[in-house]
């Protein structure tokens, strides 16, 4: 990716509402849950945060919040 094309991209209104709601987001979760883990993930209204043991607990998070199957 040239640095023209990043330049661009840095623009795009929607780079600023995506950092604004996850920063709002995690610190939310800091102040409910007292810890700032990361990673977070949003499926649906359930948040899982922290670091998963493997890729299959992943996949089972996703077949369940998603209905990926």
């Amino acid at each position: 990716m040239g640095s023209n094309v990043l330049a661009n991209a840095l623009l795009d209104p929607r780079i600023d509402r995506q950092l604004a709601w996850s920063t709002s987001l995690y610190h939310t979760n800091y102040l409910r849950y007292g810890r700032g883990a990361l990673p977070q993930l949003m499926l649906g209204t359930n948040l899982v945060f922290g670091v998963l043991r493997s890729s299959q607990d992943l996949q089972r998070l996703l077949s369940a919040g998603c209905g990926l199957e």
